[in-house]
């Protein structure tokens, strides 16, 4: 089995993901009490008024535990003790042959069985694994000396465990949308993008056409359009096509089995402008329905330019990464993207002289894209 280190990566990702490579710096400090990181070195303002000599007490400690949940949630699927190697199999449709049944002759034999005809199939194994893991140490005698009581105690364990818990859903949905953005590039190499902008101006007579920056403003022709194109694929996807995966094998994707992903600055403007009309709720009904605020990065402003571009590897190929801007949205099939058998490992060890307890988080995950599933790319080109 293939097995991957990925800390360095999610290292690398993370302040991509986070958006902090175009955050801009502020000096607010002699407004606002964004808290200082308290060293074993006293200052003044740690000690009381009076004396000078008296340490200042804590009277209300808080502490950060909010769970966060990661987007995308239904690439992430399922797990599995056992085992390591998913099968899938699929049965590759026959041609369709004549019926000689009316055609009868005397004389003519006809015995089918005496040419063996097997169905073919395609089968994909899905066998390899990321893993990684997270550090944390806690050092309860001394910990405990900072605490005013046993519930302090206690919520800062938790707090840190709830840390830990977050950084491996940050983790689930930075690998997803590697997978999700893989996906895209696959589609606009093969020319299988949906150019919403070009298919609207298609229709009008050029002093009538629109620019990106009409769709930002809420044209609502536009928005009207894309969701009625968005709506129309969606019913196509029903149909038995190779138009809308990579075209090896026919395959159709109930509405049930369909996922909508909407770039949320654009579900926004859908949102907002469409919302009184039944193009809006008819829209939201298109599949199970979810947003992101950008595909791979952003920027200093948000732009849509920065939210809506990707840089990637065409997903399953050898080919270098390509980009595809101005991305809006993607209609899939259930199956076309998974992270599935994870697995998340604690192993503790206190060290007796020092008396840390230090833990290690170990989680494997594996990463599941098949191109042979329905899978569109909505854009603004």
């Amino acid at each position: 089995m293939k097995v991957a280190q990925i800390a360095e990566f999610l290292n690398d990702v993370k302040g991509e993901y986070l958006g902090e490579n175009t955050i801009i710096s502020e000096d607010l400090s002699n407004f606002v009490d964004f808290g200082r990181a308290f060293t074993a070195t006293a200052t003044n303002d740690d000690t009381d008024r009076f004396m000078k000599k008296l340490g200042d007490k804590c009277a209300k400690q808080i502490f950060s535990d909010r769970e966060y949940k990661a987007k995308l949630p239904f690439i992430v699927r399922d797990g599995a003790e056992w085992g390591s190697v998913v099968e899938k199999t699929r049965i590759k449709p026959r041609d369709f042959e004549d019926n000689f049944v009316w055609e009868l002759e005397a004389g003519e034999k006809y015995d089918e069985f005496l040419t063996f005809k097997p169905n073919d199939a395609l089968v994909k194994y899905y066998n390899s694994k990321v893993t990684y893991r997270i550090p944390l140490e806690i050092s309860r005698k001394q910990v405990r000396e900072s605490m005013i009581n046993v519930d302090s105690f206690v919520r800062f364990v938790n707090a840190l465990e709830v840390n830990v818990a977050n950084q491996l859903e940050m983790a689930y949905e930075i690998m997803g949308m590697r997978l999700v953005n893989g996906m895209i590039a696959h589609r606009a190499k093969n020319n299988k993008e949906v150019k919403l902008l070009t298919l609207f101006n298609s229709t009008r007579a050029t002093a009538d056409q629109i620019t990106i920056n009409d769709v930002i403003n809420g044209d609502p022709a536009f928005l009207r359009f894309a969701a009625r194109t968005i709506m129309d694929y969606s019913s196509m996807l029903e149909k038995m096509s190779t138009k809308y995966n990579d075209g090896e094998i026919q395959t159709f994707t109930k509405k049930p089995e369909q996922y909508l992903t909407m770039l949320s600055i654009f579900d926004s403007i859908i949102s907002t402008e469409l919302y009184s009309q039944t193009y809006h709720d008819d829209f939201l009904r298109i599949a199970q329905h979810d947003n992101i605020p950008y595909w791979q990065a952003t920027d200093a402003n948000d732009t849509l330019t920065a939210r809506s571009k990707i840089i990637a590897k065409p997903i399953g190929t050898d080919e270098t990464a390509t980009t595809v801007n101005n991305v809006v949205g993607i209609l899939r099939d259930r199956d076309a993207l998974a992270i599935f058998n994870f697995e998340n490992d604690v192993t503790t060890f206190t060290n007796p002289s020092t008396r840390v307890t230090r833990y290690n988080y170990f989680n494997d995950m594996s990463l599941f894209a098949d191109t042979s599933e329905n899978f569109v790319v909505f854009t603004l080109n």
